[in-house]
């Protein structure tokens, strides 16, 4: 399988664009999709094993991730991507519409850079389950206003 990023860009009639991982692609590294716009879905192969820290970062205009059922690796849930097993929240869509976002109990750590540059969120909840925040988990996330951390 190869390592290297390579996708195709699908179109939409309003002009977004989702951005589509080719199969065979096993890792998107950091920066590898920043400043795409105005690409509003990624989606995810199965051949996928490891997202990199900051592999969104600068994609302003992403509202979700669509990540293959074949997957072992990691799910989506609602736009967002988790290990599989749930037990991380790896990344967070920049520009998801909502404005509070509860972290689902299964959730014990949110990696680095989980909700890097979001664009949306306002509030953050996050349960007494999670034990681990990940280095600049909430990086260049100017909108949100608040985190409740459960205690």
């Amino acid at each position: 399988m190869s390592k290297y990023f390579d996708y195709d860009e699908i179109e939409n009639e309003d002009g977004s664009i989702i951005i589509d991982v080719c199969d065979g692609v096993e890792r998107l590294e950091k920066f590898s999709l920043d400043g795409w716009y105005p690409v509003t879905e990624v989606n995810i192969p199965a051949s996928v094993k490891s997202i990199d820290f900051q592999a969104v970062a600068g994609m302003d205009y992403l509202e979700r991730f669509n990540v293959s059922p074949e997957n072992k690796h990691f799910v989506e849930v609602d736009g967002c991507v988790y290990s599989s097993d749930m037990s991380t929240l790896i990344a967070y869509p920049p520009a998801k519409a909502c404005d509070c976002f509860e972290i689902p109990s299964s959730v014990e750590s949110i990696a680095p850079g989980a909700f890097w540059g979001v664009t949306k969120l306002k509030c953050v909840k996050v349960g007494k389950q999670v034990k681990r925040i990940g280095y600049e988990a909430f990086a260049a996330a100017f909108p949100i206003e608040r985190i409740y951390i459960d205690k």
